[in-house]
């Protein structure tokens, strides 16, 4: 059988907690999960694939752009790869399943497979709040569901092409992405540090997957490269940082045993 490697970017855990789901209840042979933040030769992890799982949250209609940029780095080396895209979102993307596999199919990869998952909110946005306690466990019991029926079919050699058509990029990208796109480049600028609350502890450096902050002799800075995965916001233990308004309260996240670790 073959081999599967699964490549996320996970903001608040949500993905990471969906692609590992997705990898273990896939049948392949050997199944290999990694994180595009990690300092590894991703060239020939790619290569010795013959599936790879490309699991990403949906931003405004749009992959983040930290995974834009992976992918746009490693493209030459899916050719010849089926891909498999799972896409997590608050509640609807339109076509978010199938802009990993736009991404790579001039690149010679072959489209397999895309899933939608709904997962729990992490961000108070256009009526969503954010999902903790409770409403959290509910959400990740229906994602568990969602993804065990998604790869039953994919197992089972059914068509699993959620995202993909017309009609999903059209709802995708005229009421999300054609907005989205729009201040994408000045909501990356937007992360504000409260000087106040700020204790200068560098937690948001050590886990921003953009690298950035900083830390200098007045305190902590932000430079305008940001991929909108509000990390910093929900780990501040001042809560110290916004991006875009204020939130109701910290995403406190799935449980570390149930994900493995952080992001």
């Amino acid at each position: 059988m073959a081999k599967l490697v699964t490549l996320y970017f996970s903001g608040t855990g949500n993905t990471k907690y969906a692609a590992k789901k997705m990898s273990e209840k896939l049948e392949h042979s050997t199944r290999e999960i990694y994180s595009i933040e990690e300092k590894i030769d991703f060239a020939d992890i790619i290569r010795e694939a013959d599936d790879v799982m490309i699991a990403y949250p949906i931003y405004g209609g749009d992959m983040p752009m930290i995974m834009r940029r992976f992918l746009l780095r490693y493209k030459h080396y899916f050719n010849g790869k089926n891909i498999i895209a799972l896409a997590t979102q608050a509640g609807f993307s339109g076509d978010g399943g199938a802009q990993a596999i736009r991404y790579l199919k001039d690149a010679g990869a072959f489209n397999k497979a895309s899933v939608h998952v709904n997962m729990p909110t992490n961000v108070d946005f256009m009526g969503f709040k954010v999902s903790n306690g409770e409403a959290l466990q509910k959400k990740v019991k229906r994602a568990d569901r969602r993804i065990a029926n998604a790869a039953k079919r994919i197992n089972g050699g059914c068509r699993q092409r959620t995202g993909q058509g017309f009609f999903p990029f059209v709802s995708g990208y005229f009421l999300q992405r054609i907005f989205f796109e729009k201040i994408e480049g000045k909501l990356r600028k937007k992360v504000k540090i409260d000087a106040e609350k700020c204790v200068h502890c560098g937690k948001c450096v050590d886990i921003c997957p953009m690298s950035n902050f900083t830390r200098g002799f007045d305190g902590m800075t932000a430079e305008g490269d940001c991929t909108l995965c509000f990390r910093c916001v929900h780990s501040c233990p001042r809560q110290a940082i916004t991006i875009f308004g204020k939130i109701s309260e910290q995403y406190k996240g799935i449980p570390t045993d149930s994900v493995g670790g952080e992001y």
